[in-house]
């Protein structure tokens, strides 16, 4: 009997679904503080560093990132990434970026809901078209480690459209793009064919492995429960009490994103980085540790 060889074909998913239970808020990466909204948002939007699934902090726009002395940091972007509308990340762009939340009222007249992400950040220098310094009022070693929480926007972008635009009509540099915001029902994304392929240091590079993700709210059915009025409370039972508090978001590790570059657990797809960065991204939807 001959023995035949056939050759191993690998089938990548066209498209990743993620459950939520929630909707998200906005898509502008810098007015909320939601885990949620974080972990769509980070499949449009890169940032000047990111995580690996080992929480290290790595470049990822950035070609290079050192500490100059106690109080300035240097970041070198990569030449050539470009935004979804085809233009060009510049140094002037990060500046935007972290001014919006280091100054108050700068959006528009708000002030951003996560300026503590920024820490002691006083000013952000172009000194280069690729490069730009971070100058702290104050020492506070952990700057770094808070940079994975701020993806960077296009200056002309937010310009052109202003805060309203940007909270519906994202533009990032991120795996994949918008397709469609069904609010209260789905996200819907894209790969973006141009994407310069994500931080060096989380392998494989290069644009997301499945050319769909739909992030999905699936709400779970309450479980009935009586009435309940304060004015017929006894000792044994009480209403409950409501507090609000504001949902920080979570960085999950760019290697697993909703992950598209790779694929997710429930679903077969050539080995890679899975991501909610849905590359089909790689940072697990319990996607990292912001304490945003």
């Amino acid at each position: 009997m001959l023995g035949v060889a056939l050759p191993t074909v690998r089938l990548a998913a066209k498209e990743l679904r993620v459950g939520y239970s929630a909707d998200i808020v906005t898509l502008d990466p810098a007015n909320h503080r939601s885990r949620v909204t974080e972990s769509v948002i980070h499949n449009m939007y890169d940032a000047v560093l990111t995580r690996a699934v080992d929480m290290k902090v790595v470049p990822e726009l950035a070609e290079s990132f050192r500490q100059l002395d106690a109080t300035t940091y240097e970041a070198r972007l990569r030449p050539g990434i470009r935004f979804h509308d085809g233009s060009t990340l510049t140094a002037e762009d990060v500046k935007f970026t972290f001014d919006r939340p280091t100054e108050d009222g700068a959006m528009e007249g708000e002030t951003s809901p996560r300026k503590s992400l920024v820490g002691p950040l006083a000013e952000t220098n172009v000194v280069h078209p690729l490069t730009v310094r971070f100058r702290l009022a104050a020492p506070w070693p952990v700057f770094p480690a808070y940079l994975p929480f701020n993806e960077v926007v296009s200056k002309t972008y937010v310009e052109k459209v202003g805060s309203d635009g940007m909270a519906t009509r994202p533009m990032g540099t991120g795996p994949f793009r918008l397709v469609e915001w069904r609010k209260g029902d789905s996200v819907i994304l894209e790969r973006f064919p141009d994407y310069y392929g994500g931080a060096s240091d989380i392998p494989p590079i290069g644009p997301a492995r499945v050319e769909r993700v739909i992030f999905k709210i699936i709400r779970s059915p309450l479980r009935a429960s009586p009435p309940c009025s304060p004015a017929r409370s006894t000792s044994s039972t009480s209403c409950p009490t409501t507090r609000s508090s504001r949902s920080k978001p979570i960085l999950a590790p760019r290697s697993s994103r909703a992950t598209a570059r790779g694929a997710s657990s429930s679903i077969s797809t050539p080995p890679g980085r899975p991501s909610t960065k849905s590359r089909c991204a790689e940072r697990p939807i319990t996607r990292s540790t912001e304490s945003s």
